[in-house]
């Protein structure tokens, strides 16, 4: 990967794994197709132990399993460069989501467990770890038209295992994102 890099054609593959293993085609005499979700957007991530926020993208998907409950699968890439510094989080996750109707919104609660991998890059010197992250979370989706929203949501990655057990190594994230539903919302 090269320093110009954008992580766009990462989005792009990211977005068409998703797609296919949330998409399912139904005939004409099965049974009713489940509720599911697309969303993609900004994220804001504070690395407490760099002292710095990142910036980038996340996609995710999900799949009813009830009326309150879906599996959902997310991938994030989040970076910042200060002068010849660059740090960079990538992070792939999934888990039960629990949503309610509440007024106008939807509210929910996650709690998603996966990858992530830090790197640096320091004068042209990269240095990457791999690690099991578990990400709780919550947040709001506003809805905008009959399968569009808003989503607005908060979450604490929690990086656990590898040598940065010793360290602090937990990251906070501020996501907004465009959620395209099959369902009316």
């Amino acid at each position: 990967m090269n320093e110009y890099d954008t992580g766009m054609g990462w989005l792009g593959r990211t977005a068409l794994v998703i797609m296919i293993l949330f998409s399912r085609t139904a005939g004409a005499d099965a049974q009713p197709v489940r509720g599911w979700e697309v969303a993609g957007g900004y994220a804001r991530v504070n690395d407490s132990p760099n002292l710095v926020n990142l910036s980038g993208w996340l996609a995710d998907g999900g799949m009813e399993i009830t009326p309150w409950l879906a599996a959902v699968a997310e991938a994030s890439d989040a970076r910042t460069t200060i002068l010849d510094v660059t740090l960079r989080t990538i992070a792939v996750t999934a888990g039960p989501r629990a949503a309610a109707r509440i007024g106008p919104f939807v509210e929910f609660a996650q709690l998603t467990a996966g990858w992530a991998q830090f790197r640096s890059t320091v004068f042209d010197d990269t240095t990457a770890g791999n690690h099991f992250v578990l990400q709780p979370g919550g947040g709001v989706d506003l809805p905008i038209r009959r399968r569009f929203a808003v989503r607005f949501q908060v979450d604490r990655r929690m990086i656990l295992g590898g040598d940065i057990d010793t360290q602090d190594r937990h990251q906070l994230r501020l996501a907004a994102s465009l959620v395209v539903s099959a369902r009316s919302r």
